[in-house]
Formats: C-alpha cells, structure tokens, sequence
C-alpha cells in the first residue's frame, strides 16, 4: 500500500468543506482518512476505471475536472457525468459491485 502524503488526506485537505456534509465532525474524518488508500494523478484521456471493472473504491476529485461517458448504439460516447473539485466518482459501481460506465 502506497503512503498518502498528510497534506492529502481528508482532515487537512482545504477542499473537505466541499465533499463532506457539514455535520461532520472529527472523529467521522478521522475514519475517512483510516480507509483513504493512495492518490493518483490522470492525464487527459486517462480513465479512472471502465464499463465492467469491478467496483472496488469511490474517488474523490482534488483538483480539476472528470467525466463519465457510456457508448451509444451508434458507437458514439455520450457524458453521462460530469465532476468537479470536491465531488465523488463512482457511485455508479456500488449496486451491482461494477461499474457500468468509463
């Protein structure tokens, strides 16, 4: 398991205000930072995961921006999300433990 900077766990990240409910208080944070494994940087046309990977973690968006697409019929992708800093990715896998998207 890779070592997470502290700068990068949730208890100190200066983004928390905006992914995590106002309600939260510190021993709830505390327990993220627990379960937060590592951070990964995508480059442009990088996918986080893909239609029929197994659902294994949610993500959180630092800095920048993703989307989520799905192929068309007509082979074309169409967005069917779009994140922003503070919002989790991957929801879409929790249900049936896949992901039905990229």
């Amino acid at each position: 398991m890779k070592t997470i900077p502290s700068a990068t766990i949730c208890s100190r990240c200066a983004l928390k205000e905006l992914c995590l409910p106002a309600s939260t208080v510190a021993a709830e944070v505390e327990r993220i930072d627990a379960v937060m494994k590592r951070s990964r940087r995508l480059k442009k046309g990088d996918f986080l995961f893909r239609n029929g990977d197994e659902f294994v973690s949610l993500f959180a968006v630092r800095t920048g921006f993703l989307k989520t697409v799905i192929a068309s019929h007509d082979g074309r992708d169409q967005v069917t999300g779009f994140f922003m800093s503070g919002e989790l990715v991957g929801m879409d896998g929790i249900c049936n433990k896949m992901h039905c998207c990229n």
